[in-house]
């Protein structure tokens, strides 16, 4: 076992445990470093023979710098049966990796099997000059978790946002809330300040799984962006929550995408999107779903001017969208059969649009008072829509192409307008609505 601890002042440390020139088990690394401007390197390997684990950071002692523009890169290498391991699981806030300032970078490379980040905390604090911190994960081999990023940051509105970066390729990928288990104080990606981005890539192979169990953004700005980005392919993919809040003139921004078309196991969940602003900025979702068994569990956007724009592409299709706001969009296209859609809308002025592919005379919403002649499209058999609007001038479409099929649907409010489209056998539409000056067309 080699074991290194260093306390340095404005300067850089090099730690090798068990690198290509020495290669060992059970190697274990921490460092402390006090001051701005400090570079950590730490790389750690294992013998293909090897059972220890190589870790940085543990329960009682973290790698922690303390200071502005601090650079740490962490490689961890194994061939053998051992673990790579940054912090320690359980409910260890702090006992990971910390770096405490802004304008700080953490690098990690991890590959082999059972790869763990457990812990890292960035904390800028309320610095109105400094930029914010990044993290950098990059994991390849046989069972790759992250379970707890802590981002704090809330610097002047102009600053570089906070940013954490994953990519994991090979089996079994979890990032949020994972191998640590659940902690008292709420585990997973979390980034608070004037500006977050998250960017997370799992691609499966092998044993596959790909999950993000927890993600929460929260800006804080007058301006800035939540901004999440979360693409899956392969096989087994789930985000199971997501949250972002502004509270200003912020925005946010999540863009899912889960492929597993040509897959043994082609299912894709979104088990929960929540977006709420309380600014005069809107919320904006798009969610793509190639496979079978896609479901939408619940998407729900609180705040004026949402978007939400959600495509699916297989049998057996969920959709349960909510919008409460004015000025709202919706846009569902789905290809397939056996398909359910719930659409729940409260406010005005709001324009929805279901559309199917393959057809030529896709209904246009020219604006919320006013509605063109002809369709909106859902493709295939057996499928459902049901939605329920509450609200004055909204204006919403919904069309389908196939048997056996379904739309139901309710409407109080004034000036409210439907349009419905149904070319097939055996076809139903039931729409209630309650108020003045509404209007409904249609065709089958």
């Amino acid at each position: 076992m080699k074991f290194k601890r260093i306390a340095v002042i404005s300067m850089t440390a090099l730690i090798c445990a068990a690198g290509p020139a020495f290669a060992g088990d059970n190697n274990a690394a921490f460092v402390d470093q006090i001051g701005s401007f400090n570079n950590a390197s730490i790389t750690q390997g294992q013998t293909a023979s090897g059972n220890a684990a190589n870790l940085a950071g543990a329960a009682t002692a973290a790698i922690r710098q303390e200071g502005d523009g601090n650079d740490l890169n962490v490689t961890q290498l194994s061939t053998g049966a051992g673990a790579n391991r940054i912090g320690t699981g359980g409910n260890q806030a702090g006992q990971g990796v910390d770096q405490l300032g802004v304008g700080n970078v953490l690098t990690i490379d991890q590959n082999g099997r059972a790869l763990d980040v457990f812990d890292v905390q960035q904390q800028g604090g309320t610095n109105l000059t400094g930029t914010g911190n990044s993290v950098v994960i990059n994991q390849s081999g046989n069972g790759q978790t992250v379970s707890n990023i802590s981002q704090n940051f809330q610097g002047a509105d102009s600053d570089a946002p906070n940013t954490i970066t994953v990519d994991q390729t090979g089996t079994n990928n979890l990032v949020g809330n994972t191998s640590s288990g659940p902690r008292g104080d709420g585990s997973g990606l979390n980034q608070t300040g004037f500006g977050n981005l998250i960017d997370i890539d799992q691609q499966s192979g092998g044993n596959p799984s790909n999950n993000v169990r927890r993600v929460d953004q929260f800006n804080t700005g007058a301006t800035g962006t939540n901004a999440l980005t979360v693409m899956q392919s392969v096989e087994k993919n789930r985000v199971t929550l997501a949250r972002q809040t502004a509270t200003s003139a912020g925005s946010n921004i999540a863009t899912i995408t889960q492929s597993s078309f040509a897959a043994a196991d082609p299912r894709n969940d979104v088990v929960e999107l929540t977006q709420n602003n309380t600014g005069a900025v809107d919320n904006t979702a798009n969610i793509t779903q190639d496979g079978a068994d896609n479901t939408v569990t619940l998407l729900r956007q609180d705040g004026a001017g949402n978007v939400a724009d959600v495509l699916q592409d297989g049998d057996f299709n969920d959709v349960i969208l909510t919008q409460d706001g004015d000025d709202n969009a919706t846009n569902v296209e789905i290809t397939g059969n056996s398909n359910s859609v719930n659409i729940g809308i409260v406010g005005d002025g709001n324009g929805n649009a279901l559309n199917g592919f393959s057809h030529p005379d896709t209904l246009a919403i020219v604006g919320p008072n006013s509605l063109s002649t002809g369709d909106v499209i859902v493709t295939g058999d057996m499928n459902s829509v049901a939605y329920s609007i509450l609200g004055n001038l909204n204006a919403f479409a919904f069309g389908q192409l196939g048997n056996d099929n379904l739309i139901t649907g309710s409407t109080t409010g004034d000036e409210n307008e439907v349009a419905v489209f149904q070319s097939g056998n055996g076809n139903t539409a039931d729409f209630t609505q309650n108020g003045n000056n509404n209007v409904i067309a249609i065709n089958q």
